[in-house]
């Protein structure tokens, strides 16, 4: 989550700094972080 603070305030400065700059993608390297309460899917 701090990742993506840090983005959006870097994303918000550079927009405020030159609002007619063009527009930027960002993209972040998901984590998957598997824990006592990850399991199988239960059956319907």
């Amino acid at each position: 989550m701090a990742e993506i603070g840090r983005l959006a305030v870097d994303v918000l400065r550079a927009r405020l700094a030159d609002p007619d700059a063009p527009h930027r993608q960002q993209s972040l390297v998901p984590r998957l972080v598997v824990r006592d309460s990850t399991g199988p899917a239960r059956s319907r």
